[in-house]
């Protein structure tokens, strides 16, 4: 078991920040800062290449966009809040199948202020209408995003683990 927890620690973990112009940057930049404090990767996923603007007028460097990435390429996924960036999200099919994908794959999903507006929309959304879904953080803390990373990291482990 102790190697398993090594595993774990040592595995590069990687969340997909999913925003576009208009996204809430203190939303954005206190989560971003809180995961790459407890050492979890951060790749702003965007509509569009390049970098987006806030709500405020900050310009933010775009990491990759969503024809090239799949959900399989990150361990959980994180969407700001932001009027703007939550109704372009919300008109691209490929965000969508996105966080489909990354919730029919048990990845945590977290989101804040309008961001649940999109998560409604989704396959998690469906499953919340009908009850508390384990894995999805709406309005929650930081911290208890992160733990569920690092547990979904041990049961993904233990699974090949036993498997093998």
């Amino acid at each position: 078991m102790e190697n398993l927890s090594e595993a774990v620690q040592n595995r590069e973990k990687q969340v997909a920040i999913v925003a576009a112009n208009g996204v809430d940057e203190g939303s954005l930049f206190r989560m971003k800062s809180a995961l790459e404090e407890k050492g979890v990767h951060t790749k702003i996923v965007s509509t569009q290449q390049g970098a987006i603007c806030s709500s405020k007028g900050k310009q933010i460097e775009v990491d990759q966009v969503f024809m090239t990435d799949f959900p399989i390429d990150f361990d959980a996924v994180y969407v700001p809040g932001g009027e703007d960036s939550i109704f372009t999200l919300q008109t691209e099919p490929g965000v969508i199948r996105f966080i489909n994908d990354a919730y029919k794959s048990s990845k945590p999903i977290a989101v804040d202020g309008e961001g649940e507006e999109l998560l409604y929309i989704t396959a998690a959304g469906t499953e919340l209408n009908k009850g508390s879904v384990e894995g999805i953080f709406i309005n929650r803390a930081s911290k208890e995003f992160v733990k569920a990373i690092s547990q979904q990291h041990f049961l993904s482990l233990e699974k090949q683990r036993i498997s093998a």
